[in-house]
């Protein structure tokens, strides 16, 4: 079969595959003198490159710092804290206000006893005169009150103006405190409550009725 193929047959496609390969390697440089097939040229040479060394992750490394404000996150953990506080406040909170109440309470109890003991002295301190006499500061139960003319003097004072008055033989008896020209008597009771000599007593009842009597003497009498 090859016997009956002439050369011309065989030398045309032959010749058409090489005019064929010129017309390629023309159209590659005309390709290669083409600027965008340049740029796609270098890609792919920078793409072989970066192929050779072991590819980069690009990862974003954030640096986690612990005095940092971390938001409040709605976690279990979170809530779990949070109310752990809030109990530990309310705690705190319980135990300051048992203490003051304790304290306002032991305040009160010795507010009270004070004011206890304040009344019971009070009540057992006795109340206290100037005497016009001798113008001491004594008890009132060393008063001697004087009624018609309400004059306070010490039964000491009092009874020695009284018996001073006796043995002058003057009567009445009058205040020793009133300086106007009106002039109270002592009365009998007050005499008697003062406390004098039963000698001393005789006299007065004499000048007592020597004020309302005409006295007269028995010559014969001899004292």
């Amino acid at each position: 079969m090859l016997s009956t193929l002439s050369p011309p047959t065989l030398a045309t496609p032959i010749r058409s595959l090489t005019d064929s390969s010129n017309l390629l390697k023309e159209g590659g440089k005309v390709l290669d003198d083409d600027p965008f097939e340049r740029h796609l040229k270098d890609l792919r040479e920078a793409l072989e490159r970066l192929g050779e060394t072991p590819p980069r992750r690009f990862s974003r490394t954030i640096e986690v710092r612990s005095d940092w404000d971390r938001p409040s996150l709605p976690s279990f953990q979170g809530n779990a804290a949070s109310s752990s506080h809030k109990v530990e406040r309310l705690d705190y909170t319980k135990s300051s206000l048992e203490y003051a109440s304790a304290l306002q309470r032991e305040y009160d109890e010795e507010d009270r006893r004070l004011e206890e003991e304040r009344l019971a002295l009070q009540y057992d301190a006795q109340e206290v005169f100037d005497c016009g006499i001798c113008f001491d500061n004594l008890p009132m139960e060393d008063v001697a009150f004087i009624p018609e003319c309400d004059h306070l003097a010490c039964r000491d004072c009092l009874r020695q103006h009284i018996l001073t008055t006796l043995h002058d033989h003057r009567f009445p008896i009058v205040c020793p405190l009133c300086t106007d020209g009106t002039k109270s008597s002592l009365p009998e009771t007050l005499i008697l409550d003062i406390g004098i000599s039963e000698k001393d007593f005789l006299i007065w009842e004499e000048l007592q009725l020597s004020a309302v009597s005409i006295l007269m003497y028995c010559r014969q009498y001899v004292s």
